[in-house]
């Protein structure tokens, strides 16, 4: 973009701009939640790895702040626990979904909730906004009828 515009026009640009971050999502499916491949689970406790994801994503969005966007949609993670590739893998009847694991999802989604109170109060020149992905998700699994259509956990949708 600094090719495309002078510097004065890409600031302002920027500032006009809307930062929309999802992440963490592959960090747990492709990394934390996959014993067999890597050791990330043994090595770090739930609690600890999403202090550590958290930390990372406030270094992330602090580098785009400095480039100068000023407006963030910060999306939580969903609920993992119900992708069908988890549920396969679990012992947990038909129609559920493996709470074990949505319970480390919203170990992260509470700390982004509170880094984006935190980042408010910093950074009182931007904007940062909390996308709560998770209960959108958990509700449309949840009472599937009410939306048109019945939804299976399973992934046949």
């Amino acid at each position: 973009m600094k090719t495309l515009m002078k510097d004065e026009k890409l600031s302002q640009y920027l500032a006009n701009s809307l930062a929309t971050v999802v992440h963490g999502n592959n960090d747990y499916l492709n990394n934390y939640l996959m014993s067999g491949f890597y050791d990330t689970s043994i090595v770090y406790s739930p609690d600890k790895f999403a202090d550590i994801l958290v930390e990372n994503y406030k270094m992330y969005i602090l580098d785009l702040r400095s480039l100068g966007l000023r407006k963030f949609f910060l999306a939580a993670i969903g609920p993992l626990g119900c992708v069908p590739y988890q549920i396969s893998k679990g012992m947990i009847p038909p129609g559920q979904c493996v709470s074990s694991i949505n319970n480390i999802v919203l170990l992260f989604n509470n700390l982004l909730r509170s880094l984006v109170d935190q980042l408010n109060t910093e950074y009182p020149d931007s904007i940062f906004v909390y996308g709560d992905t998770y209960n959108i998700f958990d509700e449309l699994i949840a009472d599937q009828n009410s939306y048109g259509k019945n939804l299976e956990v399973n992934g046949s949708m």
